[in-house]
């Protein structure tokens, strides 16, 4: 029996080049997590270029596949579960 699981998507999440490396791509991040949380959200899914994958998996997104897109870029797709 498949049960019904509540998921969040993340996406098209930037910051412009000049506000890099200042915590706001993270502050974002943890922003929607807290939302979905407070949603009752079990698990939120992330597609991102393949170089910003490091910081999603440092906030506890853990990488699930690579998908290639038609312009060339790399995607990982990444989820994170939810704890209640």
């Amino acid at each position: 029996m498949r049960q019904n699981v509540l998921v969040g998507e993340l996406s098209r999440l930037a910051v412009l080049p000049e506000h890099h490396h200042k915590g706001i791509g993270r502050t974002l991040i943890d922003l929607a997590v807290t939302k979905a949380r407070r949603y009752g959200l079990k698990k939120v899914h992330a597609e991102v270029l393949e170089d910003m994958a490091p910081m999603f998996l440092d906030l506890g997104f853990s990488s699930e596949t690579q998908v290639d897109t038609a312009f060339g870029h790399k995607h990982k797709l990444l989820t994170k579960m939810l704890d209640d």
